[in-house]
C-alpha cells in the first residue's frame, strides 16, 4: 500500500540514483515548477502548455536558460483536432469538459472552450534534432495522464522515471485515461513501477510517481549480451572456416599455376622440336594441340579458383567487419550491464534507505497518534470535571439563593416583630 506523502524527498534520491540527462514537462502552466529544474541544474528541459496565455509567461522562463526550451503543443496519443476548456480553476485547463470534474470541484465550470491541434510526444521529439543525450525525465502536469504517456511511442523505453498526475478514487470520479488504475497497468507493462503518490488538497487528485524496475532491464540486456555472444560465437567459426577454404583454394591455385609453368615449359619444348625436325610435325601437332587444351582448361580453372579466392577473401573481410561490429556492440552491452547492475545496487541500497524513513515515520506517526489518544482522553477527562464543578457551582449559587430568600423572609419576620413590639 501506497503512503501519502510529499515526492520532493523522492525526487531529491532518484537525481542520484537516474542523473537528468534531459526532461519533458507536459501541462507545465506558468513555468512555477522550473524553478526545481534550475536548482537541479537541469541541462536541457522541453517545457509543453497548450494555453496561449501560459505559454507567454513560460516561454520568458525557459529563454533564462541553455538547453531550455518551450512549446505551444496540445499534447495526446495520436494527431488529431480536440477541444480544449478553459476552467475556471486553471489547474484543471484541459480536454476534460469542467462538468466531468464538478464531482470534485463542486463550482467549477468553462469560461472558454477552443478547437486546438493535437500531437505526440514522439513527434515533438523527433523535431528535437539539437538534443545531445535521450529524455529520461517525464513530468505529466495535467489530465489525462494515459494518453500522454501512450504518445511517447518508441522513446518511452529511454525513461526512468515518470511524475504523473491522475484521479486516485476511481469511484469518486472516473474519466478514461485519468485513474490511477489505467496508468498503473499501462506502465506496468512497459516496466514501471508506482513507488510514491502525493495527495493534493482534492485528496481524490494526486501525482504518483513511477520508477523503471532496472531487474527487468537488466535481465534484457543480459539477453541481448548473450544473443550478441552467440552470434560472435558462430562469425568466429564461419571465418575459421572461410580462412581454411580459402587457405585449400591458395594451395590449389598454387599447385595449378606450377602444372600451368610446365605445361607452358613442355609447350614451347614441341614447338621448338617442331621447329627443328619435321619428320614428327603430325604428331607434334596433335601434342601442342592436347598441350594448348590443357592449357586453356588450367587457365580457366585457374581463373574460377581466383575468383573464388577473392569472393571468399571478400567474405573473410566482411565476416570481420561484422566481428569488430559485434566485439563493438558486446563491448558496450557489458559496459551497459556493469552500469545497469550498479544502478541497481544504488537503486537497492536507496529502497532500502527510503523503505527504513517511512518505517520510522510510520513509528513517530504511531507514536503522535498514541500521545495525542492521551491528550484527547486527558480533554475528555477535564472536561468531564468540569462539567462536574460547573454542576457543584450551580447547586451552591441555588442554595446561595435560598439562603438569601430564608434571611429576607427572616429579615421581614424581625421587622413585624419589631413593628409589633413597638405598638405595643
Amino acid at each position: 500500500m501506497l503512503i501519502n506523502q510529499p515526492l520532493q524527498g523522492w525526487l531529491d534520491h532518484l537525481r542520484y540514483i537516474f542523473p537528468i540527462k534531459a526532461l519533458v514537462h507536459v501541462g507545465a502552466g506558468n513555468g512555477q515548477r522550473a524553478n526545481y529544474y534550475a536548482e537541479w541544474d537541469v541541462p536541457c528541459a522541453l517545457l509543453i502548455e497548450a494555453e496561449e496565455g501560459l505559454y507567454k509567461r513560460l516561454a520568458s522562463v525557459a529563454q533564462t536558460q541553455n538547453g531550455w526550451s518551450a512549446h505551444k503543443e496540445l499534447i495526446s496519443d495520436k494527431e488529431s483536432e480536440k477541444t480544449f476548456f478553459l476552467a475556471s480553476n486553471p489547474n484543471e485547463h484541459g480536454v476534460i469538459p469542467p462538468k466531468n470534474l464538478t464531482c470534485l470541484w463542486r463550482n467549477l465550470n468553462t469560461q472558454e472552450q477552443r478547437q486546438l491541434r493535437t500531437t505526440t510526444l514522439e513527434s515533438v521529439f523527433n523535431s528535437q534534432s539539437t538534443l545531445l543525450d535521450p529524455i529520461n525525465w517525464c513530468f505529466i502536469d495535467c489530465l489525462p495522464a494515459l494518453p500522454v504517456i501512450q504518445g511517447a511511442g518508441k522513446f518511452i523505453t529511454n525513461l526512468d522515471v515518470i511524475i504523473a498526475r491522475a484521479i486516485l478514487n476511481a469511484e469518486r470520479c472516473s474519466e478514461i485515461g485519468a485513474t490511477k488504475q489505467e496508468l498503473d497497468a499501462f506502465l506496468a507493462a512497459h516496466g514501471f513501477q508506482c513507488v510514491a503518490l502525493e495527495e493534493e488538497r482534492q485528496p481524490t487528485l494526486g501525482s504518483l510517481l513511477y520508477i523503471r524496475d532496472w531487474k527487468d532491464k537488466y535481465q534484457i540486456s543480459h539477453t541481448q549480451l548473450e544473443t550478441i555472444t552467440l552470434e560472435k560465437s558462430n562469425l568466429l567459426k564461419a571465418l575459421d572456416e572461410h580462412e581454411k577454404l580459402v587457405a585449400e583454394r591458395d594451395v590449389q591455385l598454387e599447385q595449378l599455376t606450377f602444372s600451368y609453368n610446365k605445361k607452358v615449359k613442355q609447350f614451347y619444348l614441341l614447338r621448338q622440336k617442331l621447329e627443328d625436325s619435321d619428320t614428327d610435325k603430325e604428331e607434334a601437332i596433335k601434342q601442342v594441340e592436347m598441350l594448348t587444351a590443357q592449357l586453356d582448361s588450367i587457365t580457366g580453372e585457374k581463373i574460377s579458383l581466383a575468383e573464388s579466392r577473392d569472393q571468399h577473401a571478400m567474405l573473410s573481410a566482411d565476416r570481420q567487419v561484422q566481428l569488430e561490429q559485434l566485439t563493438s556492440s558486446c563491448d558496450e552491452q557489458t559496459k551497459q550491464a556493469q552500469v545497469l547492475r550498479q544502478q541497481l545496487e544504488a537503486i537497492t541500497e536507496e529502497k532500502a534507505r527510503l523503505l527504513e524513513s517511512r518505517d520510522q515515520h510510520v513509528k513517530l506517526a504511531s507514536e503522535r497518534q498514541a500521545e495525542m489518544s492521551v491528550l484527547i482522553a486527558e480533554v475528555q477527562e477535564a472536561a468531564e470535571q468540569r462539567s462536574c464543578s460547573e454542576l457543584q457551582i450551580a447547586d451552591l449559587e441555588q442554595s446561595h439563593h435560598l439562603l438569601s430568600d430564608e434571611m429576607l423572609r427572616a429579615e421581614a419576620q424581625i421587622d413585624l416583630i419589631k413593628d409589633l413590639l413597638l405598638r405595643e
